[in-house]
This record gives C-alpha cells, sequence and structure tokens, in this order.
C-alpha cells in the first residue's frame, strides 16, 4: 500500500461528503469506454465510500453499503 502515501495530498483538495472518511485505497487507473478510448482517473476507497477523482474533482462518490460486489476486466493479450 506504499502507492497510496501519494495520494493523500490529493485527496486533501476535496471536501469529502463524509469529514470522518479514512483512507484505505487509492491508485491511479485508466477507464476504457465502449469505443476503447482511456482516461486517467484516481479510484480512492474510504471507510465510507468509493471515489472515481479526475483532474481533482469527485466524477462519482459510492457508498461502500451500497455495493454489492466488484470486478477488474483484464484486456485480451495483444500477442495472441
Amino acid at each position: 500500500m506504499d502507492s497510496n502515501v501519494g495520494m493523500i495530498p490529493l485527496l486533501t483538495h476535496f471536501a469529502l461528503p463524509v469529514p470522518l472518511d479514512e483512507l484505505i485505497f487509492a491508485s491511479k487507473v485508466k477507464k476504457t469506454n465502449m469505443f476503447e478510448w482511456t482516461q486517467e482517473r484516481v479510484l480512492a476507497i474510504t471507510n465510507n465510500a468509493i471515489y472515481n477523482i479526475h483532474k481533482k474533482q469527485i466524477k462519482r462518490m459510492i457508498n461502500i453499503n451500497d455495493i454489492g460486489g466488484m470486478t477488474k476486466t483484464i484486456p485480451p493479450s495483444k500477442n495472441t
């Protein structure tokens, strides 16, 4: 979880909806849409919510109690 250390100052720029949020994990991720365009985001997970952050703006906040599961998509290898 050493990658989280660099994200903590970034998250202090946001007025998080729950003032007692404790950062559990944060990392840069690439979001790919149906046209295969990619955009870089910061995925932050706190004890209360999951945040999708783009350019110092919270794009989406999902309450942790509303989440039933998560998946990770692995793109197919280009060497096949």
